[in-house]
């Protein structure tokens, strides 16, 4: 028997468990003097740094991997749809037509778009609110983008002691910084956090299940699933 798998899922549990892996770290050298912490254990801030560092990327897979797994659940719905010369009512008649076209004019040319434009892209195929860029959840995850390119991305630069830390637009000042360095302007470490971590996971989440609502698939069993990750202490 042949089946789709999904990965989703994956992403967003990991992202959940690294977060609390670096939490558990911060909480175990809390009482540490910030010199004892930078000093005396460099595996675990290299550890701690890590762990925030992929469960920001698995955030950003996870949002990557809903709207590729929408899509394609999508265009199966076409195909089955063909096999079974369905009829459409008005509306089913121009999702079908778009997303068949998309399938038999260029197959690829919607998953080489950026995640973000493909949220909007499938908002708009169906008619759909698209998201304010400049509000939540959108800017949010744009945040989130921006924080995983500098992380995966990352260019050497210098930096200066005396000046302020310059963090990714859009990211809450009041997040706990870093507690494994021992300045607190330093990018990207200064603001590597479990706080940082959970606030990404939940920027991700959130425009999920926004999509979700306005495509109509508000109980979706994903949208609870987010839920409870979000949720979990």
């Amino acid at each position: 028997m042949r089946m789709k798998n999904s990965f989703a899922h994956v992403h967003l549990d990991s992202a959940k468990i690294l977060s609390k892996d670096a939490k558990e770290l911060e909480n175990q050298y809390e009482s540490d003097s910030l010199g004892d912490r930078f000093e005396s254990d460099s595996a675990a801030r290299v550890a701690h740094d890590g762990y925030v560092s992929n469960s920001i990327i698995s955030s950003m897979a996870f949002l990557e991997s809903v709207i590729n797994e929408f899509y394609d659940k999508l265009m199966v719905s076409v195909n089955s749809w063909e096999e079974e010369a369905r009829e459409f009512a008005p509306s089913e008649e121009i999702v079908y037509q778009i997303f068949s076209g998309l399938r038999d004019i260029e197959p690829r040319e919607f998953q080489t778009k950026p995640t973000l434009r493909k949220y909007q892209l499938m908002l708009m195929y169906h008619g759909r609110e698209r998201f304010a860029k400049g509000n939540n959840p959108f800017q949010g995850a744009a945040t989130v983008r921006a924080i995983r390119n500098k992380l995966v991305h990352f260019d050497p630069d210098w930096y200066d002691s005396e000046e302020p830390l310059q963090t990714p637009v859009n990211l809450p000042m009041d997040l706990k910084k870093n507690p494994f360095w021992e300045v607190d302007n330093r990018e990207p470490e200064s603001y590597l956090s479990h706080e940082t971590a959970d606030w990404c996971l939940e920027a991700c989440g959130d425009l999920v299940i926004e999509f979700y609502n306005r495509m109509g698939f508000a109980n979706a069993q994903l949208v609870s699933q987010i839920k409870k990750t979000i949720e979990e202490q």
